[in-house]
């Protein structure tokens, strides 16, 4: 069940009849949403045409871009496509080549304009000005360069918005999946996001591809036959920096075999913060390893789409993606 705004009170959500979502200050007891809310293709549009505005929040990834195509199908159905807006957080050098360009060319490719911001030095002056390395408990990489940047973008787009005689009703997607930390499996399918609330505004954070397999990712990648980033074809199976401090040891040395000069300015960065990347892992036995395996080249376009999907999928995505570069 779910019920539509009443005219002049603020945005009303209840999708299966247990939670309802009433304006800023009045939310109703629980926090989120039932895990069974917005998962039909009917319930995704309905959602998006509640929402005064839609933020795709984007890595380039391939989580967020699954995320994102369930989101554009949506706004097709609910005729809300120019409410919907991708939002990008630049992590500065730490991030994979490209990605910025990339995170441009999915913004054009679905036809929505997209906001990107930078904090200054991005990771890696953010680790020179405090002197160590975030950890899983203390992710300042996910606070300071993410959350806290975008957190204006919410300002800035409610201010767009003007006056509505209620809070604005904000619906903020992102690309959590619970197969990929525990932690992330107990994330709400859609919640009240209330960090980001406030008096002028509700932000509702929905997270459509929750309960996808990694295979299921890659399915709908290739079937809507979007672009993706080289670095999961070269074996990476995140795009998050490209030294993320939850990667292990060997996704750490295959992505230094890939960017040996920045694995070395991240070993003379440990050398002079005098910190390591991870407790138990230096970047200097990182860079040791690559160097003696030497740099990766067995790998070509599509080997993740022949892994997940079928090598059909992966000689279709190599001569339309080997052909446009």
């Amino acid at each position: 069940m779910l019920h539509l705004p009443s005219p002049g009170r603020g945005p009303t959500v209840s999708l299966c009849g247990r939670t309802t979502l009433g304006p800023a200050g009045a939310l109703g007891a629980r926090d989120s949403v039932c895990r069974r809310c917005p998962k039909s293709r009917t319930a995704h549009a309905v959602l998006l045409a509640l929402a005064d505005r839609t933020l795709i929040q984007t890595s380039g990834g391939k989580d967020s871009l699954a995320a994102a195509i369930v989101v554009m199908d949506a706004a097709q159905q609910s005729g809300t496509v120019d409410r919907v807006m991708m939002v990008h957080a630049d992590l500065g050098e730490a991030e994979w080549p490209g990605t910025r360009e990339l995170v441009e060319r999915h913004a054009a490719f679905f036809g929505v304009p997209l906001t990107v911001r930078a904090r200054a030095g991005g990771f890696i002056g953010m680790v020179e000005a405090r002197g160590m390395f975030p950890d899983a408990k203390r992710r300042l990489c996910t606070s300071s360069l993410k959350r806290d940047v975008l957190a204006v973008v919410f300002t800035e787009v409610t201010v767009d918005l003007g006056d509505l005689g209620r809070p604005a009703l904000l619906l903020t997607v992102m690309g959590f999946r619970a197969e990929e930390s525990p932690a992330r499996a107990k994330r709400e399918l859609l919640s009240i996001d209330r960090r980001a609330s406030s008096g002028k505004r509700i932000v509702l954070q929905w997270n459509p591809v929750h309960a996808y397999s990694t295979a299921k990712v890659w399915r709908s990648i290739a079937a809507a036959g979007a672009e993706y980033h080289p670095a999961y074809d070269m074996g990476m199976p995140r795009l998050s920096c490209t030294f993320c401090i939850l990667a292990g040891f060997e996704d750490l040395v295959r992505a230094a075999r890939l960017r040996l000069a920045l694995a070395a300015r991240y070993v003379a960065l440990e050398a002079a913060v005098r910190h390591r990347i991870k407790p138990d892992v230096s970047m200097a036995e990182v860079y040791e390893e690559a160097v003696r395996r030497g740099p990766l080249t067995d790998w070509q376009i599509g080997d993740v789409l022949a892994q997940y999907v079928s090598q059909l999928a992966a000689d279709t995505y190599r001569g339309r993606y080997t052909l446009a570069a």
